[in-house]
């Protein structure tokens, strides 16, 4: 049986709106069982979010430090007070557990009072004052005042790895918020009813701090165009973005192709490069496996900081530790990957890799992390 369409999934300027769009599931990838049904925005409904911000932001400007601070202690309240609701909805689209989640809940709420805490200081605002010199010689010196201001509307690109902490009310939407701007939330498609419910936490935080509720929205989707369509409008005036590198240059494009070129702030997916000298391994080449195997495959290998390039140099005991990281990732049984997307592209660059000239694959376990080993010579041609 079809299941029903959950309606009003998109939040767009204060009301909760049926999407016009495509529609698309929620997925439990720990399961690979299908969720609910949600309809993303279409090209209006993100016009309308924008525009309505823009208009919201007259006010939201003109709110003094301790009315932001006041919001963003009332967002991380409010996300306490869902309780167990919100970790059952954002395990089942994610499949990460409720004991990394409630850790998740934390540092997300901690987050948001830490950006309160900062605004209550007044010293991030750099505000200089330089007084004239009306008499000075040979030229009078002008009155130049500076003091950093809010910008406008920032559009906020969740992230799949964190559902909490980089997504609808992570550390991008806070620290947009801190400085005095309003937000517009292009929600991950991974986890619709986890943004949906971070919303209404949003929105509830608003209503009780007295703020204009067009100053936030939150738009489903799945489609690129929908992206391109957050971005490019004129009236956004930067972007925050945590995910893949290949998306992250897709938006940087296009924030830059604009008439109006805008900032995109993105984190991106590195391959965080690794020396590892002789002396080490041969004092301590075992530890040091260990450690490597385990941040490699920490949230199966999910995680931006994961080591991605070893060098070492080859001497009598590079291939006898080479063979004690294989052991080790061997020895790690991983989990699940937090998307199909992920997934095909994870099998796809082990097949481009292995296709390279001079480069054998170390391990042979199916479901692990994978290990390559190429010489300096075919890697720098490669």
């Amino acid at each position: 049986m079809a299941k029903a369409i959950i309606p009003e999934q998109n939040y767009i300027a204060g009301n909760w709106v049926t999407g016009k769009g495509k529609e698309f599931w929620s997925y439990n990838p720990a399961t690979g069982g299908k969720g609910e049904v949600y309809i993303e925005a279409d090209q209006k409904q993100v016009d309308a979010a924008v525009e309505q911000a823009a208009i919201a932001f007259e006010t939201v400007k003109k709110k003094n430090t301790t009315e932001r601070a006041d919001l963003l202690e009332s967002i991380a309240e409010e996300l306490e007070v869902l309780g167990d609701e919100l970790i059952k909805v954002c395990d089942m689209e994610t499949g990460l557990g409720q004991a990394r989640l409630t850790g998740e809940r934390a540092r997300t709420c901690g987050q948001l009072r830490a950006f309160a805490n900062l605004v209550k200081q007044g010293d991030w605002q750099q505000a200089r004052i330089d007084t004239a010199i009306p008499d000075r010689q040979p030229l009078p010196k002008p009155d130049i005042r500076r003091i950093f201001r809010p910008m406008g509307t920032i559009a906020v690109f969740s992230a799949s790895n964190f559902p909490l902490a980089f997504s609808t009310l992570g550390g991008d939407t806070a620290s947009a918020i801190a400085a005095g701007n309003c937000v517009v939330v292009k929600a991950h498609p991974s986890h619709p009813g986890t943004s949906k419910l971070c919303a209404e936490v949003m929105q509830r935080a608003i209503l009780k701090n007295n703020y204009p509720p067009e100053m936030f929205s939150m738009v489903q989707g799945v489609s690129p165009e929908i992206s391109q369509a957050v971005v490019q409008h004129p009236q956004i005036k930067a972007v925050g973005f945590t995910g893949s590198t290949h998306v992250g240059r897709i938006l940087f494009d296009l924030g830059a192709s604009r008439p109006n070129p805008i900032p995109v702030f993105a984190e991106m997916g590195s391959t965080n490069p690794l020396i590892i000298l002789p002396q080490a391994i041969t004092t301590n080449g075992i530890e040091i496996a260990k450690g490597l195997a385990n941040s490699i495959t920490l949230g199966t290998g999910q995680f931006c900081t994961k080591p991605g390039l070893i060098l070492i140099l080859k001497n009598k005991n590079s291939h006898e530790f080479v063979d004690y990281l294989k052991n080790a990732l061997e020895s790690i049984s991983i989990g699940h990957f937090l998307n199909s997307r992920i997934q095909n592209s994870f099998q796809k660059d082990v097949e481009k890799t292995a296709a390279l000239k001079g480069i054998e694959m170390v391990t042979s376990k199916d479901k692990g992390g994978k290990l390559f080993e190429i010489n300096a010579e075919h890697f720098l041609q490669s």
